[in-house]
């Protein structure tokens, strides 16, 4: 089978694991939810009401409050009234007064229209519990040049840059990017944004002084590979069930509720976060190798794009550990994985010779967790795909 076959088969395979994964965690909270339920012999019909109402005031006050900070970034960042569909809305704290009794009456009466049996309210209590996770996780969606320390400059900043991005992003038929550097020596390469349009791409500077021009074209062609291929919207589709299960998990370890609450949903969303995190974490390998494939079509040079990952793996290894650890919030996002592969050993002992215990198994697990949810292709083996692709095309 080609590579390029090969490609699209885990493509699709992932999409299909992913898919079913999302049917059998939102069937998982469905019957949690019933089963709970079915436990409460009075009252089950107020406390779903409230408890939806109340789940589904926390996402539009989340959605209200993202609106406001993007609004306010880019406008008035001090104003304390943020104008609306020609509405006034003041601080969010004042939303949910009027919004809690509004959405809590629209259920109430939805559910006694209907009909107040058990399959419909666990069917409204879950849909609200998963809305208002899904608000408050997404929320921060866009905070990734934040996080990454970059800042958008002008093409007479970096015409070097420039110059490669917009005859890359010509290749590609995609909008020119705005280029964004950050001061960090860890070779960050990224490109941030769901839509083409907005993409940004993100380059260090340690990026850009390792590099040649041969070969930022070709890391700049990897990812804007990404945007034509619309990578973003496809591992943001894709990672929906792992936010998901990894929210409300997150939130249960700090609920109080007795464990006949707590317990089953935790089972539910633990097995969820975990297999998802798997599924999603091959889908992204192989979003990498189709994003090297078509770099190396785009520039016809696989061996440029080959020496860049080798130039980079090389200086991450040269980095000390606190560097990787301050970039590792957008390992999975950049051109190559910045998180080490194993722990750090230290040795013990008054002369240092000691090694620390179960340190064989230690790395075993490591070399276990890192097969399993890795982002990204190891580098030696996405050079020796490249490596058969410029033989293939001789």
């Amino acid at each position: 089978m080609s590579p390029s076959r090969l490609l699209r088969l885990q493509l699709v395979v992932s999409i299909v694991l992913l898919v079913g994964l999302t049917l059998a965690f939102l069937c998982g909270i469905w019957l949690v939810s019933y089963g709970l339920l079915e436990l409460l012999e009075t009252g089950a019909l107020e406390v779903v009401t409230i408890g939806a109402a109340a789940s589904l005031t926390v996402a539009a006050v989340a959605g209200l409050g993202a609106v406001r900070g993007r609004r306010g970034s880019d406008r008035l960042p001090r104003r304390r009234l943020t104008e609306l569909g020609g509405v006034l809305l003041p601080s969010t704290a004042v939303h949910a007064v009027w919004i809690f009794p509004v959405v809590w009456f629209l259920i109430y009466m939805t559910v006694v229209f209907v009909a107040p049996n058990s399959q419909v309210l666990a069917t409204i209590g879950s849909a609200s519990l998963l809305a208002a996770i899904a608000a408050l996780e997404y929320r921060h969606v866009g905070t990734i040049e934040q996080a990454a320390g970059a800042v958008p400059i002008a093409p007479d900043d970096a015409p070097r840059v420039h110059q490669i991005a917009t005859r890359v992003a010509t290749l590609y038929d995609v909008p020119v990017p705005t280029i964004a550097v950050s001061d960090r020596e860890a070779p960050e390469a990224m490109a941030v944004g769901l839509r083409p349009g907005t993409v940004h791409l993100v380059l260090s500077l340690g990026t850009l002084r390792a590099l040649s021009d041969d070969e930022l074209e070709a890391v700049i062609a990897h990812e804007l590979a990404h945007v034509a291929n619309r990578d973003a919207m496809v591992m943001t589709a894709a990672s929906v069930p792992v936010v998901l299960a990894e929210g409300i998990r997150t939130r249960l370890d700090d609920d109080s509720s007795g464990a006949v609450v707590t317990v089953p949903l935790a089972a539910v969303a633990s097995a969820t976060a975990l297999l998802g995190r798997v599924v999603t974490a091959g889908l992204s390998r192989a979003r990498e190798r189709a994003a090297d494939r078509a770099a190396a079509e785009a520039t016809g040079s696989p061996a440029a794009l080959a020496s860049a990952l080798q130039t980079l793996d090389d200086r991450i290894d040269e980095l000390p550990s606190q560097d990787l650890r301050a970039v590792s919030s957008v390992s999975s996002l950049s051109i190559l994985s910045l998180e080490e592969e194993t722990g750090e050993k230290l040795m013990l002992g008054p002369d240092g010779d000691v090694e620390p215990s179960y340190w064989w198994l230690r790395t075993r697990l490591q070399r276990l967790s890192n097969w399993l949810f890795r982002t990204h292709p190891s580098t030696p083996s996405r050079i020796e795909s490249l490596k058969t692709l410029a033989g293939e095309s001789r």
